[in-house]
């Protein structure tokens, strides 16, 4: 498979199941050596409660800067994800139409 296919591919996956995705400027070592940052994280999805369906947190490392960080990774809950614009009608449909 080329890239591109793979890159549409991947894109078009990515609307079977819509997600909002937050950034939390602190490590994991950071919510080892100060719990209180978990806070942060729970005030997040307390504010957004009723329209996310599930979450996930990973660790990742920033691609320019090098530097670690929390992200966040809310799974829109059904109804609200039925207002996003389905993968037919976006552009990505119009670069590969198959």
């Amino acid at each position: 498979m080329q890239l591109f296919d793979k890159i549409i591919e991947k894109l078009k996956k990515g609307t079977e199941r819509p997600y909002l995705i937050k950034r939390f400027d602190f490590t994991l070592e950071d919510i080892q050596d100060n719990p209180d940052q978990i806070k942060n994280i729970i005030g997040y999805l307390e504010f957004h409660l009723g329209k996310w369906e599930d979450f996930d947190i990973l660790a990742q490392i920033d691609s320019e800067t090098i530097k670690p960080y929390v992200l966040l990774i809310l799974y829109v809950e059904k109804d609200l994800a039925n207002h996003l614009i389905p993968f037919e009608h976006t552009i990505l449909s119009k670069i590969n139409p198959k």
